[in-house]
C-alpha cells in the first residue's frame, strides 16, 4: 500500500503541500525511520506508535501523523526525500534498459576510421591456451558450454588441428589451467564468483580436455584470476624466447579470453584471436566480445587465417 510521508529535518516545519514528497511505502521507511532513532531515544517513541496504528489509519492520516512526530519530538534529521530520489535512481540504472539494436553493418560502419587497424603477425608466435578444462566441456557441469558455433564444445574441437600444426611447426604453445589451494586465493575474483571455489586442484573439471591435453614439450601455468598474464610469468617467459605475437585460443570470450587480449596487448604483444577457436555462454556476448577485442586491443580472424600463417612458417 503507497502513502506519503512528510519528513523534514529536525524541528524544522515546513507546512504542506511545500514539505508533501511523493508516494513510498509506509512500513518500509518507517521502519528505516525506526532504525535511525536509538532505541535509548525518547524520540524513537513516535515513530513506533505512528508504525504500530498504521494499519488503523487512512494513507495519508498516517503519513501526516507520522511527520508530525517526528518533527515534534525533534528527531534526527533524515531526508525521505533524497532517500526516495536515490532508490528511485538505483532502480533505474538497475533496469537494464538496452540500446537500440544495431546491426553488424551498422557497427562496423560506426567504427570505420577510428577502431579498425590491424596488427597482424610479428616475427615469432606462440599458440596460448587458455582454460580449455573440463568444466567447460564436460556435460552436467555448472559451467558447461555446448552451443553450436559459439560454445567451448565447438572451440574446443575446432582447435585441435590448429595445435596439432603449431606443434609440427615449432611454434611453443602455453597452456593455462585454475585453482585455488588457500582460502585467500583467487581475492575478489573469487568472491565476486563464489562458484568458482570448488575449482581445487584435485577437482578433476580443473583439469585440461583430454582433446588438446597439453603434451611434453608444453608450458602449463596456472592462473588465478582472468587474464593469462596477470600474476603468472608468461610475458617473461615469452619475452625469454623472442615471442612477440600470441596466438589466443580457449576460453571464454568475454572473460578470460578478453582479459589476456587486453593485457597481452599492454605488454606489448601482438594478440590474434581465431574466433572459431574461443568460445562463450551466449552467442550475443559471445560475438560482442569479439567485435570490440577486435576493434579495439588485437585482431580476431578466421581460424583459416591463423592456418595459412602457420602453414607458411
Amino acid at each position: 500500500r503507497a502513502l506519503t510521508v512528510n519528513i523534514c529535518p529536525a524541528r524544522t516545519f515546513i507546512p504542506p503541500p511545500a514539505c508533501t514528497v511523493g508516494a513510498m511505502r509506509c512500513h518500509r521507511w518507517a521502519s528505516i525511520l525506526m532504525l535511525k532513532t536509538p532505541a535509548w531515544s525518547p524520540h524513537r517513541a513516535p515513530v513506533v506508535s505512528a508504525l504500530r496504528g498504521a494499519e488503523h489509519k487512512s494513507s495519508l492520516a498516517w503519513s501526516m501523523g507520522l511527520g508530525i512526530a517526528m518533527l515534534g519530538a525533534g528527531a534526527a534529521p533524515f531526508c525521505l526525500c533524497e532517500a526516495k530520489k536515490r532508490q528511485e535512481n538505483k532502480e533505474k540504472d538497475n533496469a537494464g534498459i538496452e540500446a537500440p539494436s544495431q546491426t553488424a553493418a551498422e557497427n562496423a560502419a560506426n567504427y570505420k576510421g577510428v577502431f579498425d587497424g590491424g596488427l597482424g603477425f610479428g616475427q615469432k608466435s606462440a599458440v596460448i591456451v587458455i582454460d580449455f578444462t573440463k568444466a567447460y566441456t564436460t556435460e552436467g557441469s555448472k559451467f558447461y558450454c555446448p552451443g553450436k558455433g559459439y560454445g567451448v564444445v565447438d572451440a574446443v574441437a575446432e582447435s585441435k588441428p590448429l595445435l596439432d600444426l603449431a606443434r609440427s611447426k615449432g611454434v611453443p604453445v602455453f597452456y593455462t589451467m585454475v585453482y585455488f589451494e588457500h582460502p585467500t586465493d583467487g581475492g575478489v575474483f573469487t568472491q565476486k564468483i563464489p562458484l568458482l571455489r570448488e575449482w581445487t586442484k584435485d577437482n578433476p573439471m580443473t583439469q585440461i580436455d583430454d582433446s588438446v591435453a597439453p603434451q611434453a614439450a608444453d608450458s602449463v601455468l596456472v592462473k588465478q584470476y582472468p587474464s593469462a598474464f596477470f600474476g603468472t610469468n608468461l610475458a617473461c617467459n615469452l619475452r625469454a624466447i623472442g615471442v612477440d605475437t600470441c596466438i589466443i585460443i580457449g576460453c571464454s570470450t568475454s572473460g578470460c579470453i578478453r582479459a589476456s587480449v587486453l593485457e597481452g596487448m599492454m605488454h606489448g604483444f601482438r594478440c590474434i584471436v581465431p574466433r572459431e577457436c574461443v568460445g562463450d555462454r551466449t552467442q550475443t556476448i559471445h560475438e560482442a566480445n569479439l567485435f570490440d577485442m577486435n576493434a579495439k586491443n588485437g585482431d580476431v580472424v578466421s581460424k583459416q587465417v591463423v592456418m595459412d600463417y602457420l602453414n607458411s612458417l
